[in-house]
C-alpha cells in the first residue's frame, strides 16, 4: 500500500507540479538536490511526462537484496564477476550487446518491450568508501553522481529539466543515490530518467542503475520492473 501511494504521489507531483508527499534528501549541488521547477513561467504549457517512482525501504539483508514480488527466481539472473554484484530482471527484457549501450561503458545493457532502456554501469571512484556521512554522501553526489547523469542528459540532448527529485536511499551496507528527473529535448520530446547509484561500503566503485526512456513508450507501465531490477542489486559473497 505505501508503494502504491508514493507511486501515486509522484504522478500528482510530475503533473500538477507539486511537491511529492515526502521531502527528497540532497545528492549533491550541481544538478541534484530538493525537487524543483526549472520551466517557470511556461511550465503549464509544456507537457510533463510521467516518472515511475522507486518503491524502496532499506534492507538491513548484507547482500542488499531488496526484491519485490514481481520477481521470480526464474528471471534472469546477471553477474559481474569482476566487481561482484547481480542484477535481476524480468524475462521479458531484452539483453542487447552493451558496446551499443549509450552513456559510459556498460557492464549490461536492456531494453524492454515498450522500447524504453536500461544500462548498468560501473564508475570507479578516487579512493574507498568506508562509512556514510552526509558530507560524503553530498560530495559524492557533486562530483560523481552528476557526472554519471550529465552523460545521458547529453546523449539524449535534454534542453530542459521539467521537474527533478533527488533521494538518500543510504543504509548500513551501502551509499545509495536515488534521482528521477522530467525534461524535454531540443525537440520538445518528453522524457524520464530514473537511476539508482550503489556504493557498497569499503569499495571504490559505483554501481550505477540507469533506467530512461520517452512519454511516448509509455515509461508508468515499465515502473514496476524498473523497480525490481533496481532493488534486486546484490553483492552476494562480499
Amino acid at each position: 500500500m505505501d508503494d502504491i501511494k508514493r507511486l501515486a504521489s509522484l504522478c500528482i507531483w510530475l503533473s500538477l507540479c507539486t511537491a511529492c508527499g515526502h521531502p527528497p534528501n540532497t545528492a549533491g549541488a550541481a544538478t541534484t538536490g530538493t525537487a524543483k521547477d526549472n520551466a517557470g513561467k511556461t511550465q503549464a504549457a509544456l507537457p510533463t511526462p510521467a516518472l515511475p517512482t522507486p518503491a524502496y525501504s532499506p534492507q538491513p539483508d548484507p547482500n542488499l537484496r531488496a526484491g519485490l514480488s514481481s520477481q521470480t527466481d526464474d528471471d534472469p539472473l546477471f553477474t559481474d564477476a569482476k566487481y561482484g554484484y547481480s542484477i535481476r530482471y524480468p524475462a521479458t527484457w531484452k539483453r542487447e550487446p552493451t558496446a551499443s549501450a549509450p552513456g559510459p561503458a556498460a557492464t549490461l545493457f536492456l531494453s524492454t518491450p515498450r522500447r524504453n532502456q536500461f544500462v548498468v554501469s560501473v564508475y570507479p571512484l578516487p579512493g574507498r568508501v568506508e562509512r556514510y556521512s552526509s558530507a560524503k554522501f553530498d560530495q559524492i553526489g557533486h562530483d560523481h553522481v552528476d557526472r554519471v547523469l550529465a552523460a545521458y542528459r547529453g546523449l539524449l540532448k535534454i534542453s530542459k529539466v521539467l521537474r527533478e527529485q533527488a533521494e538518500d536511499h543510504s543504509n548500513d551496507q551501502a551509499m545509495i543515490f536515488w534521482q528521477g528527473t522530467s525534461a524535454l529535448d531540443e525537440k520538445m520530446k518528453d522524457w524520464a530518467i530514473v537511476s539508482t547509484h550503489a556504493i557498497r561500503y569499503g569499495s571504490d566503485f559505483m554501481v550505477n542503475l540507469v533506467f530512461f526512456g520517452s512519454d511516448s513508450n509509455d515509461v508508468v507501465k515499465d515502473g514496476s520492473d524498473m523497480d525490481a531490477v533496481m532493488n534486486s542489486l546484490s553483492f552476494p559473497g562480499r
